[in-house]
């Protein structure tokens, strides 16, 4: 993969732990990321940065995934999200969440490296 110029990512979840993780991969091939825990903070960043990508988990604490990525939409539709989720217990919400039209990936945890990777040559071929 070309190291990518100016391609940020937003990342939101409840766990400091994957944030970690994911930000430690996506900056090492080359991304600036943007990680909360936070919903709340993840939207106001949202709303003064234009992201690449956004990556967010659906059950969060004080926003779930659905309401946070159906705010995305309102705002900016164009932008390419990919819902992160190891809990598919709630399938009314997670299909909800999967037919919003900024949802264009579903990446499932454990996070597949190899499944990240071609989520964001995916993203980089369709812009």
């Amino acid at each position: 993969m070309n190291a990518p110029k100016n391609k940020p990512i937003l990342i939101i979840d409840n766990l400091q732990l994957t944030i970690n993780s994911l930000s430690s991969v996506l900056e090492e091939w080359g991304y600036e990321v943007d990680g909360f825990v936070d919903p709340m903070e993840a939207l106001s960043a949202f709303r003064e940065k234009q992201y690449f990508m956004v990556f967010s988990e659906l059950f969060m604490s004080n926003l779930d995934g659905y309401k946070l990525l159906y705010r995305f939409n309102q705002e900016k539709p164009e932008q390419n999200c990919c819902l992160v989720t190891g809990t598919f217990e709630d399938k009314a919400l997670l299909k909800k969440t999967i037919r919003l039209a900024n949802v264009k990936h579903l990446l499932k945890k454990p996070i597949c490296f190899e499944r990240l990777r071609s989520i964001l040559e995916q993203a980089s071929t369709a812009a």
